[in-house]
């Protein structure tokens, strides 16, 4: 085959934010060989911020420039959904970079490794948004996958760090292997692996059986979709694939899991949004009664209760921003199967990235306030840790307060926004089961209030067990200020978050015929995004 046909200056320049990311990945190990052993790496920490930052400036340019293509052959398709994600992406990796000097010194594996792993796995994460065929979605998975592997085990001398790398890199080829499996499988039943053909081969080839449940289980098409369901759910910390979150969360740098609890968060929601949007949307696999659609609303509620519920007898804080994490993948999901039971709900979807924006800053940040304390031998991570930093460390315990009350959606913070929105689409789809979803939602939502308030009530009305010594850094105070005011701005002014999650959404190339339609409607387009809910047009 003629390279130069399949490969275009068009292609190139579209995948220019990737390019970016991953020579400077290249640089920066480079820089590592010849660095001498006992000087600063900081200079590499932000040569890594100063690569993310250039691409995404490139991302924003081209997202402004409303790009639409496909590149490769249809491999990858850059549109304003995957520009969005990159931005999302090189986001929490800036942020990361920003609280992992300081801590890195201080732990002694201060090594420019750290940086080109970090990098090599933001490439992996943005081909992942991008990606129009299972084949790259698997490339990019991988690209994302082994270099947090290696980052989750980077305490070298630790062996809890070893056992949470090894925990994570079994679970993880399990996950893979299942997602293989599941490709092998769509690919022999429709011939292709390009996600709007599997749409078309799947609509036209009547795979999917009516009827029984138990003889529609028995199809191929829904053995397919169970596999890539695991595959995908493991990446997103949903339940019950969940079992790797709170060793590896507690095992990893605090640095690391800042950057792997929402850069892949944001990935792995991404990829689902492409495969299950763009190649499983027809009726039959949707909506039958072991359509995907099903499986994700049952995921959702177990994800919602079972994060909140373990989170409240943590004594860890590390192990509780886990359980967390796994109740944010619930909340996650509602936006998700809301927006997707029907075309008309879709646009619902920009719920989902708001959301994600809203995570990102209040989940760095709060591991970030752990790496500000985590100094080697005196790492603070319980609740008793952390008593009394209220007044011995009044800004860092007002970040984290911040942070707190983000997740546990109280206003004026982004969080909640984000979970007003989340719920507001299930709502709005007028099924009494998706009403009964978001109820179930807020209730336990309100549940999980309360560890995050413990941990507030710690910070400010305990008394101090041992003297906290801060790490400091002033990239390090950048992340939290950063973090800080990002979270209070998206939540008192959300509009700007809004309505970029909004271009995001009406930009996916190849989306369903039927959800194009009822996104171009006129109806749709003059939706307001206001607090108050509207009535469907």
């Amino acid at each position: 085959m003629d390279f130069s046909s399949f490969v275009t200056g068009t292609d190139l320049r579209l995948i220019a934010p990737m390019a970016i990311v991953a020579s400077m990945g290249v640089a920066v190990l480079m820089l590592e060989v010849f660095h001498k052993s006992d000087a600063s790496r900081k200079y590499i920490a932000w040569m890594s911020i100063l690569g993310l930052g250039v691409a995404g400036l490139d991302s924003a340019y081209l997202l402004m420039r409303g790009a639409q293509h496909e590149a490769f052959g249809g491999m990858l398709h850059i549109d304003s959904f995957a520009l969005v994600i990159n931005l999302l992406i090189i986001l929490a990796g800036i942020l990361a970079c920003l609280a992992s000097p300081a801590y890195l010194a201080s732990h002694r594996i201060d090594r420019g490794e750290y940086y080109s792993l970090l990098l090599f796995s933001a490439v992996g994460m943005m081909t992942m948004g991008a990606a129009a065929d299972l084949f790259t979605m698997f490339m990019g998975l991988e690209m994302m996958s082994i270099p947090i592997y290696c980052l989750a085990a980077f305490f070298r001398h630790s062996s809890r760090s070893a056992e949470s790398g090894m925990k994570y890199f079994i679970l993880g080829a399990f996950s893979s292997a299942f997602l293989l499996y599941g490709i092998a499988l769509i690919y022999g039943m429709t011939g292709t692996t390009d996600l709007e053909g599997i749409r078309v081969e799947m609509a036209a080839g009547g795979f999917f059986v009516q009827g029984n449940p138990v003889d529609q289980l028995a199809t191929l098409p829904a053995l397919a979709m169970i596999l890539l369901i695991v595959a995908f759910g493991f990446k997103v910390a949903a339940v019950p694939f969940h079992m790797w979150t709170p060793d590896v969360y507690e095992g990893a740098p605090s640095s690391v899991v800042s950057f792997m609890s929402t850069a892949v968060k944001t990935a792995g929601f991404a990829a689902l949004v492409r495969v299950f949007v763009v190649g499983f949307f027809d009726q039959p696999a949707r909506l039958s009664d072991t359509g995907w659609l099903v499986v994700f609303f049952w995921l959702a509620i177990l994800s919602m209760a079972l994060g909140n519920v373990v989170a409240i007898v943590q004594t860890n804080v590390k192990r509780m921003l886990a359980y967390s994490s796994i109740a944010h993948a619930g909340y996650l999901l509602v936006g998700f199967v809301a927006a997707s039971h029907s075309a008309e709900n879709f646009e619902g979807m920009q719920s989902v990235v708001f959301y994600l924006l809203a995570y990102t800053f209040a989940t760095v940040g709060a591991f970030a306030v752990l790496a500000y304390f985590g100094k080697r031998g005196e790492e603070c991570t319980t609740f008793d840790d952390l008593a009394g930093i209220g007044t011995r460390h009044p800004g860092a315990a007002l970040a984290m307060t911040i942070f707190m009350l983000s997740s546990a959606g109280i206003p004026p913070t982004a969080g909640f926004v984000a979970k007003f929105y989340v719920f507001r689409a299930a709502v709005m789809t007028g099924s009494t089961e998706f009403v009964v979803l978001a109820v179930v939602g807020v209730m336990l939502s309100l549940a999980g209030v309360y560890y995050y308030l413990k941990l507030i009530v710690s910070m400010y009305m305990k008394t101090a067990r041992r003297e906290v010594t801060a790490i400091g850094g002033v990239e390090m105070k950048m992340a939290l200020v950063i973090c800080a005011a990002a979270t209070l701005f998206f939540g008192i002014f959300p509009s700007m978050g809004l309505d970029l999650a909004k271009t995001s959404v009406h930009g996916i190339i190849g989306a369903p015929p039927a959800v194009k339609a009822a996104l171009a409607s006129p109806a749709k387009a003059t939706v307001k995004l206001e607090l108050e809910p509207t009535a469907e047009p």
